[in-house]
């Protein structure tokens, strides 16, 4: 019995400053690698903002290059037919889009869908519009077309998907 005693009388202080070390290096072990993973997220984020913000601009610029009125203002011939001007503006649209489809990696899901939306909207401005012609109007007819939908509108298919974009950007910051 006495030597239960005594064997108890050392193994219970070692036990507690066992326990009383362990608990020690865990804290600091555990505070040593939340700053590590803080300065790799720092670090991290010295790389990704940037490029982010490349993809936001990029984002800015193919809603702008797609924009119905500068899309019209940059591909208009004026002897083309209305029907070779919708497919031209069409593979315009959709060549802008599929140029720009990787940014989509860096920007929210929400913006995507967004930028997504204002493409199709252009597609269906672009062919209901057409649809308003009769045989053997030109270009110049599908133009006054669009841009009267779009002042009936009152707002463009892009500018929702700007804004929000803007929106995002600021909050990088």
């Amino acid at each position: 019995m006495e030597y239960v005693v005594a064997i108890l009388q050392i193994l219970i202080p070692a036990g507690i400053v066992f326990l009383t070390a362990w608990l020690l290096l865990k804290r600091m072990l555990d505070h040593f690698r939340d700053q590590v993973l803080n300065d790799l997220k720092a670090e991290a984020r010295k790389v990704t903002i940037p490029v982010r913000l490349q993809a936001y601009e990029r984002m800015v610029l193919l809603l702008e290059r797609i924009n119905p009125e500068n899309l019209i203002m940059r591909i208009h011939r004026k002897e083309s037919s209305a029907q070779s001007f919708q497919l031209e503006l069409i593979a315009a649209v959709r060549s802008e889009f599929e140029h720009n489809l990787s940014q989509q990696v860096y920007i929210s899901s929400t913006g995507w869908e967004m930028v997504k939306n204002a493409k199709e909207e252009i597609l269906k401005l672009i062919n209901t519009s057409m649809g308003q012609l009769k045989d053997g109007d030109d270009s110049k007819d599908l133009s006054r077309v669009i841009f009267e939908q779009i002042m009936v509108s009152k707002q463009g298919p892009t500018n929702e998907a700007t804004e929000y974009l803007k929106q995002e950007i600021r909050k990088l910051f």
